[in-house]
């Protein structure tokens, strides 16, 4: 089998935009050693504040605050003393579910499809994981509703922006309604905000999730994830928790943070100083455009070869307004209709294209994901996604080739 030309299957940020960052923690890491005072250097390189360093909660507080459109949903940003410094979404989601006092045989609720690596996540957590559907406008909160009638939930998780694979942003109204039943139902929403800060076209998604749990009339039950893996390097390893202040404070006491200090010392403050810097703002209006450039070329390239309008077309899918992603769906109506989504992808192999199976992305022997798969557009170029798709186009004329061939034989 030949081996794979373009790689549409990790979800990893491009070198260029690596490399464009290389410059940016230069100037940072000389911003943060130049003051060699010895107060200085131990607050900066000694154990830091149990929550994260103020300087930098402050930074984020206000990045965040700046970056959602919260007067229109009648919400505020996030106090710097809402935010707890973790070393990523995978770190936070695992802090989580360990320290929320999750029993093993619990129900998490995942929307499906999703992050194919939460759900091993979830899965050595001991949890049982359930799935509700999406639409355009993000998780099915009817079909969560009716499930609650049923089942006990106690945790939910949702990527609420550009959501990893399907791409879609749950809208305001149904974060609305996904916080009120966390209230009547007592149970836990884990926002990963992976890509909130990574839109293309159209107006940026709702604020974090957590900026609506703000009814203290009841518990805190929201926890929104954020991370800039995507925005700067996942060998960063930096990202926040946001919720309210008093779960800040208890995390903070927890006794391995007490003992070893605040997570993130050192690499926050460089964050920190990107931030106050406009470094990062600079840096992030750059990915975009490449990021947006990149989504119209594949989603030009895959309409030109599989018309949208024509009810009969192979494949099925929706211009991606931010995220890395875009999921493609065989049309049951199409020429695919009974070739096994695990041959396809093989043939795109031959062809030197890989993607990701949707089955990896659900828990649900009946879902549709099943018949359905993703391809990331950060990492190529675009004149190498347009090669790629006429690969898969080439894939598919094989492939109905064979079927016909195979018709006539049996004839």
């Amino acid at each position: 089998m030949a081996a794979a030309t373009y790689n549409l299957l990790q979800g990893f940020p491009p070198a260029k935009h690596l490399l464009r960052t290389v410059p940016m923690f230069s100037a940072a890491t000389h911003q943060f050693l130049a003051d060699t005072t010895a107060d200085t250097v131990r607050k900066r390189l000694g154990y830091t504040d149990e929550a994260g360093t103020a300087g930098f909660r402050a930074a984020l507080s206000h990045f965040i605050s700046s970056s959602s459109d919260f007067a229109s949903a009648s919400l505020s940003g996030p106090q710097p003393d809402e935010i707890f410094v973790v070393p990523g979404i995978s770190y936070g989601l695992e802090f989580l579910c360990t320290h929320l006092g999750v029993a093993r045989g619990s129900t998490i609720v995942v929307e499906d499809p999703t992050y194919f690596f939460a759900l091993k996540l979830f899965e050595q957590q001991g949890l049982r994981i359930v799935g509700v559907g999406v639409d355009a406008d993000g998780l099915c909160v009817d079909q969560l509703e009716a499930l609650l009638q049923t089942q006990r939930v106690a945790l939910c998780y949702v990527i609420s922006a550009h959501q990893n694979p399907f791409g879609c942003t749950l809208s305001h109204e149904r974060r609305q309604r996904l916080v009120d039943l966390s209230h009547r139902h007592s149970f836990s929403v884990l926002s990963d905000e992976a890509y909130q800060y990574l839109t293309y076209d159209g107006p940026p998604p709702p604020p974090p999730l957590a900026s609506y749990d703000c009814d203290t009339q009841h518990p805190a039950s929201v926890f929104s994830l954020g991370s800039f893996s995507k925005l700067l390097s996942p060998g960063l390893r930096v990202g926040w928790i946001q919720t309210r202040k008093s779960l800040v404070a208890d995390f903070a006491a927890l006794g391995a943070i007490m003992s070893g200090g605040g997570l993130c010392g050192y690499t926050g403050a460089l964050v920190e100083s990107m931030l106050t810097s406009g470094a990062l703002a600079a840096h992030l209006a750059v990915i975009s455009r490449d990021f947006g450039q990149q989504a119209d070329v594949l989603h030009t390239a895959l309409s030109r070869r599989f018309p949208q309008d024509d009810p009969q077309t192979a494949l099925l899918f929706r211009r991606p307004l931010g995220g890395y992603f875009l999921w493609i769906r065989l049309n049951p109506a199409g020429p695919l209709s009974a070739v096994p989504l695990s041959d396809l992808l093989l043939v795109f192999e031959t062809h030197g294209v890989k993607v990701l199976s949707g089955s990896v992305c659900t828990v649900s022997r009946e879902s549709s994901s099943h018949r359905a798969f993703r391809l990331c557009f950060a990492q190529l170029e675009p004149e190498q996604l347009e090669c790629a798709v006429d690969a898969m186009w080439r894939s598919i004329l094989d492939i109905c080739a064979h079927t016909e061939a195979v018709k006539e034989t049996e004839q």
